[in-house]
């Protein structure tokens, strides 16, 4: 999220400007592309914007004047410099601002930056820093929702979105996956071979070339540098500043989703799109500023942790495990969106979340929630990212014994991760080890998800209340069943305890249980999963 782990303000100056810029419609520029070669798009266009913001700063840096070390932050889509105040500044940046917006909207089609400035003096910034950027990010929100007032292009306003940047990102897609490294010069290089591919955002001033780090790190180009991707190597000999770029997934392979299967037929495999973010930001981020003198400087470590988690430490983990299986789509600041095999994609979500606990362990209330929906391989992706991203709604919405968020949404239901989703998982791997052991007929999971189709929970409690007693009966007799037959075994006790479970209504195997929801809620969401993992393994098969 910030471009160094500290940050300090130049001696001899006591008036700064503070520009905080932002891309508005993220979301909306990152779905817009077809089904056909829709993942290499997405990727792209994620990516692109991460460029976008890194050609932005670097214009405002060039026309103040100043170095990189004034970028207090840039992801995420948002960015915040902190500039020595000089006469005539105001009038300069107002241009400049004009210029970038006009010329974003011409490449994307659409008015999607947003940048705001205020005037602070060192005294404010060391002691009232909170106060500073209060005021910045309402200023910000305003112009947000009063996006084409004054003199903003409004020519967006009235043409169709598709007569501008109507155009495949998935180029971008395929350079990211073979660079080492990215070039970043102001002016157009000729003398590059043709194994560097190159990102024109000359409008901006900005031209990207994707490559190896020996040929770029050759270039002197006046006003360049290089930004090593991951874990590339550091270069010798390089005259250009030279900085790393953490870019989680970068190294992706695949061309398209059916491609995560392993040539698994698609009718017999689901897709998990899952979305993912930090909770309550806006105030971890002020409380990284309480202290008086160090604000802008824990801002900047703090920025630069979280960054680094969802960026570097992901990108790790991706590598070692889950590469072949999921897609990175974003990564940044504290946002994650990743498409994969769905068990796959469950376990990677798992290790994501317990490795922000580790990292942030020093910080209770650090926490993450996430959504997670499950499709089919050819389900529109920009559909699936929606349903994802009200997944994360709700899972941010979840509220139960003075306790918010932190939590995962499946199937329209928030669970808490050390909770209700530790259960959930658990009952679902039980089942399906008693399937396959032949404890269980299958039809017990289909009883089970037949009674979802029935009945409907409110406030914890079965309505109509008749299916309390009805399926406990029903399930009492499957094991009875089975009893007769000389199995008294594994099943028939995991069926008693299923009914005892669904009569009490706040016990989980005979283990009592604090939550909002009826046990039968979490078990048929844990027979659902269990049905999902039955078919994948067995149903190919025949």
């Amino acid at each position: 999220m910030c471009n160094t782990t500290t940050f300090t303000l130049p001696r001899g100056v006591e008036t700064f400007y503070v520009i905080s810029g932002s891309l508005a419609h993220i979301q909306r520029f990152i779905y817009d592309t077809t089904s056909k070669g829709a993942l290499k798009n997405l990727r792209g266009r994620s990516f692109y914007l991460t460029l976008l913001t890194r050609a932005i700063c670097d214009r405002l840096l060039r026309e103040l004047n100043i170095t990189h070390d004034a970028l207090l932050y840039n992801s995420g889509g948002t960015f915040c410099i902190i500039a020595p105040y000089v006469d005539g500044v105001e009038e300069r940046l107002a241009n400049v601002i004009k210029e970038i917006r006009k010329s974003v909207s011409q490449m994307v089609g659409d008015d999607i930056v947003n940048i705001c400035t205020i005037e602070a003096t060192r005294t404010e910034l060391d002691e009232q820093c909170v106060k500073v950027f209060e005021r910045l990010f309402k200023m910000k929100h305003r112009s947000k929702y009063n996006q084409y007032g004054g003199e903003g292009n409004h020519s967006v306003i009235f043409k169709p979105r598709s007569q501008c940047g109507n155009r495949s990102y998935d180029g971008i897609c395929a350079s990211l996956r073979d660079a080492e490294a990215i070039l970043v010069s102001p002016t157009k290089l000729l003398n590059l071979s043709g194994s560097v591919t190159c990102e024109d955002m000359g409008c901006l001033g900005s031209y990207f070339y994707f490559g190896k780090v020996n040929e770029l790190s050759k270039v002197t180009t006046s006003g360049a540098y290089l930004l090593l991707i991951n874990d590339a190597p550091a270069p010798q000999g390089c005259v250009l500043p030279t900085y790393r770029e953490f870019i989680a997934g970068s190294g992706t392979k695949a061309n398209s989703f059916e491609e995560l299967f392993d040539g698994e037929e698609s009718s017999h495999t689901q897709l998990a799109v899952m979305r993912m973010d930090v909770d309550n930001l806006g105030i971890l981020l002020r409380s990284a500023m309480a202290r008086e003198n160090t604000a802008l400087q824990d801002y900047a470590a703090f920025s630069h942790k979280l960054d680094s988690y969802f960026k570097g430490e992901v990108d790790v983990l991706w590598k070692k495990k889950y590469a072949e299986s999921t897609v990175i789509i974003y990564a940044g600041g504290d946002d994650l969106f990743i498409v994969g095999e769905w068990e796959q994609m469950l376990e990677f979500m798992g290790e994501i979340r317990q490795g922000f606990k580790k990292e942030f362990k020093n910080n209770a209330s650090m926490s993450v929630s996430a959504g997670v929906v499950f499709t089919a391989v050819k389900f529109p992706i920009i559909r699936a990212a929606e349903l994802g991203g009200d997944e994360e709604g709700r899972a941010k919405g979840f509220e139960f014994c003075g306790k918010e968020k932190n939590a995962i949404s499946i199937f329209e239901t928030p669970l808490r991760w050390d909770s209700e989703y530790n259960w959930v998982m658990e009952y679902k791997d039980e089942l399906v080890g008693l399937v396959n052991g032949g404890y269980i007929e299958r039809a017990f999971i289909q009883y089970i998800l037949q009674l979802n189709e029935n009945i409907t929970f409110v406030d914890g409690k079965i309505t109509p209340i008749k299916y309390v007693w009805q399926s406990a009966y029903d399930i009492s007799r499957m094991a009875e069943r089975r009893s007769k037959k000389g199995d008294n075994d594994a099943g028939v006790s995991f069926m008693k305890s299923c009914v005892a479970d669904v009569m009490s209504g706040k016990t989980l195997r005979g283990n009592g249980v604090v939550t909002p929801y009826h046990t039968l809620q979490l078990i048929i969401i844990a027979a659902r999963l269990a049905e999902m993992t039955l078919w994948k393994n067995n149903d190919k098969k025949i």
